[in-house]
C-alpha cells in the first residue's frame, strides 16, 4: 500500500508541476530541513496531495521514481530555485483537479486525523511546512468533497 503525503506548494508549484517533479532544496536552518528531508522517504507509487495557500488542494500526484539527493535542475526557468541548489527530488505524475478544493471544504474533517508531523495544526490550520505525512483517510475526505473523478492510482484501498 502506498504512503500518502501532503505537499504545500505556493511559489514552487509552477516549476515543479511543469517539470513533473517534487523537490525540496536544503535549507540553512535544521528545523526547516525536517519537512524538506521527508521527501527522501517517498517510494515509487506513493501519493502526494498538493496544496496551495489561498487556493486549496490543486492536485494529487504519484511518485514515478524513488527520491534522489543532488542538484535539482528544471527547465523553463524557475520561480522556485534562484540558483542551482542541492536537495531531494523525485519524478511524479500529476493529476490536476479541474476545480481546486478550498480549505474550508475539507479542513474540519481532515484536521481530525491524527498524523504525527502531519499537515494540520490546532485551530484547523494548515502547517507552515513543505512536505509531511498524510493518511489514506485524508484522501477519502478530499475525494468526498469533489465531483471530479480521480485517477485509479489515487484510489488507495
Amino acid at each position: 500500500m502506498p504512503n500518502v503525503w501532503w505537499c504545500n506548494q505556493t511559489k514552487c508549484w509552477t516549476t515543479e508541476h511543469a517539470n513533473a517533479l517534487v523537490c525540496a532544496a536544503e535549507a540553512p536552518a535544521q528545523r526547516v530541513n525536517k519537512f524538506r528531508r521527508m521527501v527522501e522517504h517517498v517510494r515509487i507509487g506513493d501519493i502526494a496531495v498538493h496544496y496551495r495557500s489561498g487556493i486549496g488542494v490543486v492536485a494529487v500526484s504519484r511518485a514515478l521514481t524513488n527520491p534522489k539527493h543532488g542538484v535539482v535542475t528544471t527547465t523553463g526557468g524557475s520561480d522556485c530555485w534562484q540558483t542551482p541548489s542541492t536537495g531531494w527530488y523525485y519524478t511524479a505524475e500529476y493529476f490536476v483537479l479541474q476545480v481546486p478544493i478550498p480549505k474550508l471544504g475539507f479542513i474540519s474533517l481532515a484536521s481530525t486525523l491524527r498524523v504525527t508531523d502531519g499537515p494540520f495544526v490546532g485551530g484547523n490550520r494548515v502547517r507552515q511546512a513543505y512536505f509531511m505525512p498524510f493518511h489514506k483517510s485524508g484522501l477519502d475526505v478530499l475525494r468526498a468533497v469533489t465531483v471530479v473523478p480521480w485517477p485509479t492510482w489515487a484510489l488507495v484501498p
